[in-house]
């Protein structure tokens, strides 16, 4: 049921990618006529649809790999632990909670990696981080910048350990 209830979604997003990549191919914005007959304007226009492409088609991967670990029965805890994303419950099992283990109701909070209402509904880039990558932002947070020696450089071994993970590139390196 929760796999199901994970992956309803996914052929909006797929259909989403699929008509948008029709009508704003990505390849178009590599060839000399977009360069040479359109205007600044409509090129930096393409970049709202480009993004809307890469986002469609991130949630779709995203999902079903959620819906894969959900499936493999990764991150279930009973809603009574209120279970964070990437951290797993907050609350301490009770005896009494293992003795009714089978007929409790689970969530998969744990690994629910991007939130996509918060991030297609928030205003600021701050806001769509917090929705965005969430499990591995509690790794980077609880592992790197937490446990980083000096405060005044925890931001930058962030961004770095980051960059790396991302690929050895100068550009996310600068970024």
């Amino acid at each position: 049921k929760a796999t199901l209830n994970k992956l309803k979604y996914v052929p909006i997003y797929v259909g989403l990618f699929l008509l948008a990549d029709r009508i704003w191919p990505l390849a178009y914005a590599t060839t000399e006529e977009f360069y040479q007959s359109r205007s600044v304007f409509y090129r930096l226009f393409y970049v709202w649809p480009t993004f809307f492409i890469f986002r469609m088609r991130i949630y779709s991967g995203i999902i079903l790999a959620e819906a894969i670990c959900i499936s493999a029965g990764f991150g279930a805890y009973p809603r009574e632990l209120e279970a964070k994303c990437g951290h797993g419950p907050s609350k301490q099992v009770t005896s009494e909670l293992l003795d009714k283990a089978d007929i409790l109701d689970y969530d998969f909070e744990t690994i629910e990696n991007v939130n996509v209402e918060g991030v297609e509904k928030c205003l600021t880039f701050r806001e769509a981080m917090k929705h965005w990558n969430r499990c591995i932002q509690y790794w980077m947070a609880m592992y790197v910048y937490k446990k980083f020696p000096s405060k005044k450089y925890r931001v930058v071994a962030t961004m770095a350990v980051s960059a790396f993970w991302h690929g050895v590139s100068p550009g996310y390196y600068f970024c």
